[in-house]
């Protein structure tokens, strides 16, 4: 029988794995066989690194597996003796993947990781047309899933490696999106009954919770905090490090010193698989840890002495256990409220083990204590000073930030900073050196920008072209566009530990705006942002790096709404039909701009894509706009697209959640001075398909914004944060009667836009 990549892989990966010095963990199947078909079937068994995660996901492919024979593999292992053993060897259809593998053809096609959200149901449909052709004239996965099992009448067994890298790689709403795909899966009543037999995900991380609940609820966990039956699959058993020692012939007290001390009730002692057997095959104990980048970025808060963490590490280091609330952590590596949750993610990773009884964690061994030693050391050759980070919290060490400053290119060293502005994505600081200049100090997010050296060799390109033009024009190049400091390396980002940091020069004079009190407000920012496309008009656009793929692809948009509204896993379709019915009118609309682009009607330019008003500085005496900063979105894209994402937000005094929709109306007067900001700016440069799509542009993003908004209502509220019952649901329903608005006045906005062209 043929094998796929990710369906019916075969048995390979086990193969390779007994052909070594293999430790019989095949009793974590009779777990698994005894909740095949069950309400226990599906479970999440998350461990720290180096813990066979990846050992047990191949066994279980490979016993599972109908592609492959797998007898003499398990005849006389533990598994072998224990009821169900014939019963489900080699009997199902099998779905293995591991979620890392899909990152690294990202990274290899220079994708943005928000792909892998498709990528992975492409990825297994293509596999299992390949292995049944006669699925080739379904169209989506789920389709594909469902027939075969009535054809075949085999259920299928997932199994996810690395189940959370998604979550521990990826911003906020790419976790959303991914999370709705498992529920898709697995909480599905109108699919996963009838397709999943059983559901095995391993990684480091328990589910993240939603709330106070798991994300996917109807998983049992077994975390590395409560392994319960599956503790002795968690690691080497003391008994199985005896006999490895007694057949090398080293020291077992040794081997206990440097590696036990995972301990769980009714199991025992617990070893680092991977150091254990590191050990074994170099004859000698010493740390063989592997600190990973997460660790890194982890260990950074206990650099700032986060809540006085460097304090309770020497004391662990001391040989004391601390106590420790574990319930609070969201089980992510971003959501951390106080410095339990940060002790909670150091068991996940391996650093801590858990008492659960006393509710207290300490060092388990020898090698970790290391880790910790060097940490320690680390910090303490810091001077160590606390003071109030961004948003006035406690526990920064500003300190530390100067330090980061100093390594930059400044007029004088630094001697202070303190938190700056109030952005959601970086963290910003202002900078105040010996000869009293300023500088902005910006630690970048790299969980939403992955790739910051491409993201700031797109600032570097975009910024020195600008000084250029500016220049050229008699304009003032240090105050109307940002300026990037080097490091003494001459590079614009610093890497200290897992963070990233750049440096501007501060733009004296400037202030912002966070809402438009006046029509000459808003045509001053329509003319920034003009003046910003008109400036880069003659830039190579297909130069720059593609921050955010498809961003304002209203096609593919349109075709998340439909697989929503299909699996209506909430079951409210029905309560939003007048919605639904108001998006399916508009389905040729949807693609009319990405399909004029594709024909070449509509060119690529130098786009901003995030033309909100607080990204425009204004001269704070002549109250004229000075500059457009924030320019990591900047990327190629449709200047029809900036203009309509503007009049979205700005052609209307109602708050974009209004639930009173007599108090939402498009406002025309509101987008003639907008267009005439624009076009005054930029209008000669656009092609006349550009500008007579700018009506288009401001319905399509507004349209855009609604169809997504329901479409995370209709999936459960998983992608945009919400605040009250309904709330995406209003939302929706305010883009939506602007949308109405502005077709109704789409007469009036061709005349305004031919007005001023």
């Amino acid at each position: 029988m043929k094998h796929g990549q990710y369906v019916n892989p075969g048995n390979s990966g086990f193969q390779v794995i007994i052909n070594s010095e293999y430790i019989d963990k095949t009793g974590l199947i009779g777990q698994m066989n005894s909740r095949i078909d069950s309400p226990e079937g599906m479970v999440c068994v998350s461990r720290p690194r180096r813990f066979g995660k990846s050992y047990a996901a191949k066994m279980l492919c490979a016993y599972y597996d109908i592609s492959c024979d797998s007898r003499e593999l398990f005849d006389g292992r533990a598994i072998s003796k224990m009821d169900g053993y014939e019963e489900h060897r080699n009997k199902y259809n099998v779905i293995c993947f591991d979620v890392t593998s899909f990152f690294s053809e990202i990274v290899q096609r220079r994708g943005s990781i928000s792909d892998i959200v498709c990528m992975i149901p492409d990825a297994i449909q293509k596999d299992l047309i390949a292995l049944y052709p006669y699925l080739a004239s379904e169209s989506t996965l789920t389709d594909c899933l469902l027939r075969c099992v009535e054809k075949e009448e085999k259920k299928f067994i997932f199994i996810i490696d690395e189940w959370d890298a998604v979550i521990r790689e990826a911003d906020p709403a790419v976790q959303k999106a991914y999370l709705n795909l498992l529920r898709g899966w697995f909480k599905n009543i109108s699919f996963t009954p009838k397709v999943v037999a059983a559901a095995y995900l391993t990684g480091i991380l328990p589910i993240k919770k939603d709330g106070s609940q798991s994300a996917i609820s109807d998983f049992i966990e077994y975390p590395i905090l409560y392994p319960d039956g599956f503790a002795q699959y968690s690691g080497f058993m003391a008994s199985e490090v005896h006999k490895l020692c007694l057949e090398h012939q080293l020291d077992f007290k040794e081997f206990e010193t440097w590696y036990d001390g995972y301990d769980f009730p009714g199991c025992g002692p617990i070893y680092n698989p991977y150091s254990v057997m590191r050990a074994i095959r170099a004859g000698k104990c010493r740390s063989y840890w592997q600190r990973t980048s997460a660790a890194e970025s982890l260990f950074t808060y206990i650099n700032m002495d986060y809540e006085g963490l460097q304090e309770l590490i020497a004391r662990l280091i001391a040989g004391e256990e601390i106590e420790v609330d574990v319930d609070g952590f969201e089980n992510d590596f971003e959501s951390f409220k106080n410095k339990d949750d940060i002790l909670t993610l150091l068991i996940h990773l391996g650093y801590l083990t858990y008492q659960e009884d006393e509710r207290t964690v300490r060092i388990p061994n020898e090698e970790i204590r290391n880790e910790f030693h060097k940490i320690l050391r680390k910090c303490r050759q810091r001077e160590s000073r606390p003071g109030s980070g961004p948003g006035g919290q406690e526990g920064i060490n500003m300190n530390h930030f100067v330090e980061i400053a100093n390594h930059f290119q400044l007029d004088t060293r630094a001697v202070s900073a303190e938190g700056y502005g109030g952005g959601h994505i970086n963290d910003t600081f202002l900078l105040t050196t010996e000869s009293g200049r300023n500088y902005i100090l910006q630690r970048i997010n790299t969980s939403v920008f992955k790739n910051p050296d491409a993201l700031m060799n797109n600032v570097i390109l975009i910024t020195d072209f600008l000084k250029k033009k500016i220049a050229a024009a008699g304009g003032d190049p240090e105050r109307e566009t940002l300026s990037v400091i080097l490091t003494d390396e001459e590079k614009p980002l610093h890497w200290d530990g897992g963070e990233c940091w750049r440096v501007y020069t501060f733009i004296k004079g400037a202030v912002t705006l966070q809402s438009c009190e006046t029509g000459e407000q808003f045509q001053a920012s329509a003319s920034a942002f003009g003046h910003f496309q008109k400036l880069l008009a003659d830039f190579p656009a297909d130069t720059l790096y593609e921050s955010i793929p498809n961003f304002h692809n209203t096609r593919s948009r349109f075709l998340d709404f439909e697989e929503a509204v299909a699996r209506d896993v909430c079951g409210r379709a029905a309560s939003v039909a007048q919605e639904i019915a108001f998006v399916r009118s508009r389905r040729e609309f949807a693609s009319v701009l990405v399909d004029m682009q594709e024909r070449g009607e509509l060119p690529l330019r130098v786009t901003h894509n995030d033309t909100k008003l607080d990204n425009v500085l204004f001269d704070r005496e002549s109250g004229q706009p000075l500059a457009v900063v924030d320019l990591d979105t900047v990327m190629p894209g449709l200047s029809i697209n900036d203009f309509g994402d503007s009049i979205r937000f700005g052609a209307t005094h109602a708050a974009e959640d209004e639930p009173d929709l007599s108090k939402v109306n498009f406002e025309l007067g509101l987008f003639e001075c907008y267009t005439r900001g624009f076009l005054g700016e930029c209008g000669l440069l656009m092609t006349e398909n550009e500008k007579k799509m700018l009506p288009v542009g401001a319905m399509m993003m507004t349209f855009k914004c609604g169809m997504r908004f329901l479409t995370d209502y209709l999936n459960g509220d998983t992608y945009f944060k919400i605040h009250r019952q309904g709330h995406n649901l209003d939302r929706c329903r305010t883009q939506f009667k602007l949308v109405s608005d502005m077709e109704k006045a789409k007469a009036e906005m061709d005349r305004i836009v031919r007005k001023y062209c």
